[in-house]
């Protein structure tokens, strides 16, 4: 599918993640360019991305000194084809996703909460009384007093913006969707979650959020696609450790996936640095049980603490 561009950033503690993003679109042979805007990345690190082919890297401006989750509205700019697809630097492609990476009617193709995901996102902020689920008041009120442009929200859920996919004539909403950052955000990096601004604490997705349920020229929202089959979606590594870190146990699913397309990468990419152990097949044992122990351990203390006297 040549007439979309996958697009991602990331600064240079994210190499790893746009490598093997990067790769799994080549081993699922997607032909589509691939953009990304960067930070600090080595010429070696760039050289690795540029081999896997068809793919444009553009440097982020020294002087911003923000969260590449900031960046996300800039790096989509860079796209010139008919259809964009976003993905987190921490995503992979499982399988040829080509059929799905069109949007009905140049609709914008992206995941909204449910009420139950909702209600854990946000638990934080309801009031006392407040019913779990839709988004909590003092969120909703904040966010239409900063748009300032619709009374009642389009939806009663938050948006996800680790993967999501856009037809170039919404790319006014997108710039959109940077003015608003800049006008609502810190300007200094604050991290991806940030806890001092609740109404914005998941920032670009709250920002995002607040301009799909207020702002007046806000796109349709159409079904997400790419999480609903598993042999071809988009997985998405949202839980720490990262893979090039270390293995969290919602994302050992993919161990296989990811290990072969490291196969891919060492096959194609002369340049490539050294890969992390937990990149290595010879740690799978150890990778392994460090997943299981970050599973049970949480569940051991919570229970030491409730037997305590």
């Amino acid at each position: 599918m040549k007439n979309c561009t996958i697009v991602s950033a990331a600064d240079g503690n994210y190499f790893w993640g746009l490598l093997l993003l990067t790769a799994s679109i080549r081993r699922a042979k997607l032909q589509c360019p691939v953009h990304l805007l960067v930070r600090d990345l080595t010429d070696a690190q760039m050289a690795s991305l540029q081999a896997l082919g068809n793919v444009s890297i553009e440097e982020m401006d020294s002087s911003n000194c923000l969260n590449p989750c900031t960046w996300k509205a800039s790096a989509l700019m860079g796209a010139t084809t008919e259809y964009i697809t976003w993905m987190d630097a921490d995503c992979l492609v499982i399988g040829d996703i080509s059929e799905l990476l069109m949007p009905r009617n140049g609709e914008f193709q992206i995941r909204v909460r449910g009420h139950q995901e909702n209600a854990m996102t946000y638990h934080k902020l309801y009031a006392p009384g407040e019913k779990a689920g839709p988004l909590p008041a003092s969120v909703l009120a904040t966010w239409q007093q900063d748009v300032n442009e619709q009374l009642e929200p389009r939806l009663d859920t938050a948006i996800v913006t680790n993967c999501f996919v856009l037809h170039r004539q919404h790319l006014p909403f997108i710039k959109k969707w940077q003015q608003q950052m800049e006008k609502v955000m810190p300007p200094q990096d604050c991290g991806v979650v940030n806890q001092n601004q609740p109404a914005y604490f998941m920032t670009d997705e709250s920002v995002f959020s607040s301009l799909i349920s207020f702002a007046a020229a806000a796109p349709p929202i159409s079904d997400f696609l790419l999480n609903q089959i598993p042999e071809k979606h988009v997985a998405h590594f949202g839980v720490r450790p990262k893979p090039w870190n270390g293995w969290a146990q919602p994302t050992w699913y993919a161990y296989d996936e990811v290990m072969e397309t490291v196969d891919y990468a060492l096959a194609h990419c002369p340049m490539l640095p050294e890969l992390p152990p937990s990149l290595q097949r010879k740690h799978r044992l150890r990778s392994k049980m460090g997943a299981n122990a970050r599973q049970i351990i949480p569940r051991m203390k919570q229970f030491v603490r409730k037997i305590k006297p």
